[in-house]
């Protein structure tokens, strides 16, 4: 128990101090795990405690001396030690791979051949002006300085010098602490590259932009918000955010940014919104806000981006307008409309053709315009509309056509179909539209079947007629001759139809004075015989709203018989 007691007994205060010393600056400077590794890798090689061979004090500085000999060879960063001219005394492993000098060649040199620029002329005056007046303008802190290699290349290092606590009496040392900031310089150079693009972005955009904190006061803006609005970057800058906000919303706004903070209700963020903002002149806009959180270094931050709506709504107001003249117009239309796409589904119809037909709109729409198709079409309507899609031939686009349609009852009528295709700009839709518009034909079939059962009796009439009958225009081409005259001129009704009717009769006025009364003129039959004739030529009432013109019907009487027998 006393030889092992012996040898620490052995020493004195101030030696213990020198160990605990050197010991101590180790663990300040990289912590205690560190040392216990340091001490781990040389405690197979140490000296035992139980070796009474050897001074005691020997002993124990060697072993701390080993401790930090292995302790500097595991640190990833340079150190070098030096004294105060600067000569370097010892360097670990890591000041070789970095500057590329061997650990001979650097000791005993001066440790301005690791300093690059003009730091390597000043740094002996820094450390004399140090020793001599003690200014630690370079001790026990930390500089940003270049640094050389053997190769002569330069990169930025961060230098930490501080001195050691030598025993009285011995020369002053320092050891510096070598840290490579190239990888870091690099990072930060990206960093603003990446800073300067974004910023770059944030300036270019046509949008305003702003950036605020908790409470809701600007940090950035961009320059759109400066045109925008009128303040400048420096009066946006500290100022709450508020002062862009229009109508009611500004009194509140801090209220929602402390609630979504207080409560996490987002009520505003991460979503559009669409309110009114305030220029600095007072005129309020529209606008459109999406406002998204950051987190950075623990602060929160929001960002918004603005996009005016002026143009827009005035656009919409302006699109609702159209369309409601457009709709209106449709809607009052007399004549049933139709909308559908390329497969014939029915997009829109309006009030006539529900009144027509008999479906509500909401019966119409999404059904296939055949529904209304009468007879043999409805199976047909689709080919139609496919083959025009699919080969572009026309057949029913841009031309009237009557076919029959069909009401909800069952019942068929008798309609002209006009469909045409409607032009969509294809940034709305790429989808082919098509327009139906339909007249009802049946009151003018009717009218139709009417006048042709009237014309039916005026030719029964006329054709039965004992007497030639010719009806001329105001210009005297004949437009119709009966059965009579043909056998009286001996022409054919072919023959006549477009002649002047001068063929026959000679000296026909068509003057007023000439109408009503009865005349006797000269006849000519087609084989060139000549006879007395009677006529009576009257004015026919035409319904003045036809656009025909005038018509006269002459009553031709032969008076052959009765010369020949007077």
């Amino acid at each position: 128990a006393s030889s092992t007691a012996a040898p620490y007994k052995m020493m004195d205060s101030r030696e213990t101090a020198i160990l605990d010393k050197n010991i101590s600056d180790l663990i300040d400077a990289y912590g205690i795990d560190a040392v216990k590794s340091a001490v781990g890798r040389v405690g197979a090689s140490a000296p035992s405690r139980m070796d009474t061979d050897n001074a005691p004090i020997r002993k124990v500085q060697s072993l701390g001396e080993r401790i930090m000999q292995a302790f500097l060879e595991a640190s990833f960063d340079p150190i070098f030690s030096i004294n105060t001219s600067g000569v370097i005394h010892m360097v670990n492993q890591a000041a070789v791979a970095q500057f590329g000098w061997s650990q001979e060649e650097l000791v005993g040199r001066n440790i301005s051949m690791i300093i690059g620029d003009k730091h390597a002329a000043n740094h002996d005056e820094y450390l004399e002006c140090c020793i001599a007046t003690g200014e630690k303008r370079v001790m026990g802190k930390k500089r940003e300085l270049p640094a050389k290699r053997k190769d002569g290349t330069e990169f930025p290092i961060e230098l930490g010098l501080t001195e050691i606590k030598m025993p009285a009496g011995e020369e002053r040392m320092f050891v510096s602490f070598v840290r490579d900031l190239s990888a870091q310089r690099q990072y930060e150079m990206e960093l603003k590259r990446q800073q300067s693009i974004t910023a770059g972005v944030v300036e270019a955009t046509f949008d305003p932009m702003f950036v605020i904190n908790e409470l809701g006061i600007i940090q950035m803006v961009n320059k759109a918000a400066v045109t925008q609005f009128f303040w400048s970057k420096e009066e946006f800058i500290g100022r709450n955010i508020s002062m862009i906000t229009g109508g009611k919303h500004a009194r509140i706004h801090d209220e929602y940014l402390l609630n979504y903070i207080t409560s996490e209700e987002k009520r505003v963020f991460g979503k559009r919104r669409e309110l009114p903002a305030k220029r600095r002149n007072g005129s309020e806009f529209p606008i459109e806000l999406g406002i998204s959180e950051i987190t950075f270094q623990g602060e929160r931050i929001f960002c918004g981006v603005v996009k005016d709506l002026t143009a827009q709504m005035q656009f919409s107001r302006e699109l609702k307008r159209k369309q409601g003249v457009t709709s209106g117009i449709i809607e009052a239309s007399f004549d049933p409309m139709f909308a559908i796409n390329e497969r014939g589904t029915i997009q829109m119809v309006n009030k006539a053709a529900v009144t027509q037909f008999g479906w509500s709109k909401g019966e119409f729409i999404g059904q296939n315009i055949k529904m209304i198709a009468g007879g043999n079409h409805a199976e047909k309507h689709d080919d139609y509309l496919k083959s025009f899609i699919k080969t572009g031939e026309k057949r029913v686009m841009g031309k009237k056509r009557e076919l029959p349609a069909r009401r909800k009852d069952g019942t068929e009528f008798p309609i002209e179909l006009g469909l045409t295709e409607v032009k969509m700009p294809e940034e709305i839709t790429d989808e082919r539209l098509f327009c139906g518009f339909i007249k009802d034909l049946s009151s003018q079939k009717q009218y139709e079947m009417v006048l042709k059962r009237k014309q039916s009796v005026t030719m029964g009439i006329i054709e039965a007629a004992l007497d030639a009958i010719v009806v001329v225009d105001e210009r005297g081409i004949i437009q119709i001759v009966n059965q009579a005259t043909v056998k009286q001129f001996g022409w054919s009704k072919d023959e006549l139809v477009g002649e002047d009717v001068s063929i026959l009769i000679t000296g026909i006025d068509m003057n007023r004075t000439f109408m009503g009364k009865k005349r006797e003129l000269d006849a000519k039959r087609k084989d060139g015989t000549a006879f007395k004739v009677e006529i009576a030529l009257n004015e026919i009432d035409m319904d003045s709203e036809s656009g025909d013109g005038q018509f006269f019907c002459g009553f031709i009487e032969d008076l052959s018989a009765q010369k020949n027998h007077r």
